[in-house]
């Protein structure tokens, strides 16, 4: 060739500059949303049903904010919808900002939103390929690849979209050095779990000025939780209703949708010995109204009914009123858990009373 690519004698300069521009998403706010996607994995399977293969999405260890959402091929599909076809809804780059939206106000991505917020003096990057005709280059920095691997759930993977000044080199365009850096500096921040069969990565491919970059500290807004949890519930919300449009005979709402063993896994890995939460609660948590209160009660019984065993943590469950009818040994129960009980009733004080949701 008559012109010579002269980037790899800038390599180190370039990655210099970039890891002081570039910013992450902090591992804590990787940690609640891999969390709530283990927590909905039963009701995105139940609502993708064959529709959409939840497991390229929602694997262990998923950061993915959108699962079923996969990026557009030339043109190709109809943006904001299912298609078929493809057997997912295709997007733009809309959902991945509704992301970084969220954590700087609450709201989700629109023009103007991105525009006077200051996040439109950024661009999108992603680290790893979210596209299969992608994934032969990233198998070189890994020992082990699932032959079988579909990358979509990367496309709005909170580990993997970041954000660089508008007209600066992007990572994923890049010399194998750069991208080299860019995955270990991945790999610090999150682990390999977030990684849809890829692992063992390559620590021999990254240079060895690595150590000489100086980064940016991933983010984490003063309000991140309060955010995180509005982006978690329009995600499923939104989800919910996109495929309930396509397809409103075979899909439920997420009240219908719910099984009684996420909801008892909600119970018993967030409401300790010594502590209650009512049946309001769980309601505003699982269907984002304080309205299902009956069906809250019917997983609750069928949770016991599958094994009285259960009746531990489904005790822990109270009216708002704090009215005891004592099933299952209630009363007594939380009484030797040391809940104060007084003529049947509790006092739902602030103290013992567990909330996932603002009063």
């Amino acid at each position: 060739m008559f012109v010579e690519n002269k980037i790899k004698y800038f390599e180190k300069d370039i990655c210099k500059i970039l890891s002081q521009l570039v910013h992450h998403i902090h591992p804590k706010i990787i940690e609640v949303i891999q969390k709530k996607n283990n927590e909905e994995f039963v009701y995105f399977e139940k609502l993708f049903g064959d529709k959409i293969n939840v497991n390229d999405y929602l694997f262990e260890g998923s950061a993915c904010v959108f699962p079923g959402v996969k990026r557009y091929v030339s043109g190709k599909g109809k943006k904001k919808s299912y298609n078929p076809e493809f057997k997912a809804i295709i997007d733009d780059n809309t959902f991945p900002r509704h992301l970084w939206c969220f954590l700087e106000n609450g709201k989700t991505y629109n023009g103007p939103n991105w525009r006077d917020s200051g996040l439109g003096e950024f661009e999108l990057a992603h680290i790893f390929t979210h596209k299969q005709t992608e994934l032969t280059f990233e198998q070189n920095f890994f020992s082990k690849v699932d032959s079988a691997l579909d990358p979509s759930g990367d496309f709005s993977c909170a580990c993997n979209v970041v954000l660089l000044p508008k007209g600066t080199v992007r990572p994923t365009d890049n010399s194998e050095i750069i991208k080299a850096v860019f995955y270990k500096r991945y790999i610090e921040l999150y682990g390999e779990s977030p990684l849809n069969g890829r692992s063992d990565f390559i620590d021999a491919l990254v240079p060895s000025w690595y150590c000489e970059l100086k980064w940016n500290l991933p983010v984490l807004p003063s309000n991140w939780e309060v955010n995180l949890d509005k982006l978690l519930t329009y995600r499923t919300d939104r989800l919910t209703k996109l495929l309930n449009k396509t397809h409103p005979k075979n899909i439920s709402t997420k009240a219908e949708l719910m099984d009684w063993r996420e909801l008892l896994n909600k119970i018993k890995t967030e409401v300790p010995e010594g502590r209650i939460i009512t049946y309001k609660e769980l309601a505003l948590w699982a269907f984002g109204k304080p309205t299902g209160t009956q069906a809250i009660v019917a997983m609750l019984k069928a949770a016991v009914n599958d094994n009285s065993k259960n009746a531990i943590y489904t005790n822990r469950v109270v009216p708002e009123s704090g009215n005891l009818s004592d099933p299952n040994g209630q009363i007594s129960q939380l009484i030797t858990e040391g809940v104060p009980v007084s003529n049947k009733k509790i006092e739902p004080t602030s103290d013992i009373v567990i909330r996932f949701t603002n009063p």
